[in-house]
């Protein structure tokens, strides 16, 4: 498994992904997590779950489609938009080959969010500051409308 893991990581480093820690970040952005100990390593890919994933979804087996089904899990920060949070992601333990796969198809994806800026702002709010409703950066004021095309 340990070798799977630094496949993965010389993957990681061939399309420019740096590792900070168990941080994977494109460009200063973060794509998630990777962690390996003595027995596992484990992969935390940051995904909202969006028309682009759901289009990534629906070309996979059924059996990735399930994996991802059981992984839509919210546990959001109080100022996001359901689904498209920070914490929102795909998290794999100990993956197998296809979902290795599946796991790069992802990293583009969110590489390809973060070029596109798809990827809302309240990502990279501080932690501590999760949680407040702080005033839009845009309208100045907590707009539903403002807020609903991500400017805060």
């Amino acid at each position: 498994m340990q070798q799977v893991a630094l496949d993965f990581t010389a993957y990681l480093k061939s399309i420019q992904i740096t590792l900070n820690g168990n941080q994977m970040k494109f460009r200063g952005k973060r794509v998630g997590r990777l962690g390996i100990t003595e027995n596992d390593w484990y992969l935390h890919l940051f995904a909202q779950h969006d028309e682009y994933l759901n289009e990534l979804i629906s070309r996979e087996s059924e059996e990735i489609k399930s994996f991802v089904e059981g992984q839509t899990g919210y546990g959001g920060c109080g100022r996001c938009i359901t689904g498209k949070c920070a914490c929102t992601g795909i998290e794999m333990i100990n993956p197998d080959e296809s979902l290795c796969e599946f796991a790069k198809k992802l990293i583009i994806l969110r590489c390809d969010a973060l070029i596109n800026e798809r990827v809302p702002k309240c990502n990279y709010v501080k932690i501590s500051d999760r949680g407040t409703m702080k005033k839009c950066a845009k309208c100045k004021i907590c707009n539903p409308a403002c807020r609903a095309l991500k400017n805060y």
